[in-house]
């Protein structure tokens, strides 16, 4: 269907962070799995901070961040939990 990608020498890049991806991933689909669908976000949310303290994920809950478009910032602001890792 698509040629170029069953090239074989194409090769994937290395994921970065890969352990901590995983970490995170798995938390989002442990919290899914639970909850299920249908759900507003803060409930999903609050349920991802749930479960990334309960893995000793360390993140920072709810931090806002304001939200750019064509030079101009909007009257609204979303906020998202940011995890930690040391480098």
């Amino acid at each position: 269907m698509f040629p170029q990608f069953m090239n074989e020498e194409i090769k994937m890049a290395e994921l970065l962070c890969k352990k901590e991806v995983f970490a995170l991933v798995g938390a989002g689909m442990e919290v899914y799995n639970v909850l299920g669908p249908g759900f507003l976000e803060p409930v999903y949310q609050e349920a991802y901070e749930t479960e990334l303290a309960a893995r000793k994920i360390p993140f920072s809950p709810r931090k806002e961040l304001r939200i750019w478009y064509r030079r101009d910032t909007w009257r609204r602001s979303t906020s998202l939990t940011w995890w930690h890792t040391k480098r």
